[in-house]
C-alpha cells in the first residue's frame, strides 16, 4: 500500500508556471516619495515593537515603490491577469490584451524591505478558465536588491 502511494505521488511531475519572456513584457519601476497615512497615535498594540509602532506613527515622505507593467506580447489563450503578493492578497485581476499597461502599489521599500508588508508580487497571464499559462514575478531581497524574474534589476 505505501509502495503503491510513494509511486503516484513521485509519477505526477509538479509543474510550476513558466516566466514570461522579458520581450513580452515592459516594467518600469513608479518611484515616488509619499506620507504614511495617519494613525491613531491613541492606540496600543502590545504585540507592537517599539520601531514598529514609531514606524506606524510617523508622518515623514519616505520612498513608496510601485509598477507599471506594459503587455507587449499575449499567448492568444490569455484573457486575464491576476496579481498575488506573498501573503496570498489579490492585488487586481482583471481583464488584458496586447498594449494594456497595467499599475499596481507593491508599498513602502522600507516595509517590503523589513518584511513589514508584501514584498514578493505574482503577476499571472490565465485563461478562461483560470489556469495560469506564464508568470512574472517582482521580488525586493532584506538588503535593497529588486528582482524581476530572478534577474537583478536594482536597488532600494
Amino acid at each position: 500500500m505505501r509502495t503503491t502511494l510513494l509511486l503516484l505521488l513521485l509519477g505526477f511531475d509538479v509543474q510550476e508556471v513558466p516566466y514570461k519572456p522579458a520581450s513580452a513584457y515592459e516594467a518600469n519601476l513608479q518611484y515616488e516619495f509619499k506620507n504614511r497615512p495617519s494613525a491613531d497615535t491613541n492606540t496600543v498594540n502590545f504585540n507592537e515593537t517599539v520601531k514598529e509602532r514609531e514606524r506606524r506613527a510617523s508622518n515623514s515622505s519616505l520612498p513608496f515603490a510601485g509598477i507599471n507593467l506594459t503587455v507587449i506580447e499575449l499567448e492568444p489563450e490569455v484573457k486575464r491577469v491576476k496579481i498575488v503578493d506573498n501573503n496570498g492578497i489579490t492585488v487586481l485581476s482583471r481583464k488584458v490584451k496586447v498594449g494594456d499597461v497595467i499599475t499596481f502599489p507593491m508599498g513602502f521599500t522600507d516595509d517590503m524591505k523589513d518584511r513589514v508588508k508584501a514584498y514578493q508580487f505574482f503577476v499571472y497571464f490565465v485563461t478562461d478558465s483560470k489556469n495560469p499559462v506564464n508568470r512574472i514575478v517582482f521580488f525586493v531581497d532584506r538588503n535593497g536588491d529588486f528582482l524581476i524574474n530572478e534577474e537583478k534589476r536594482g536597488r532600494f
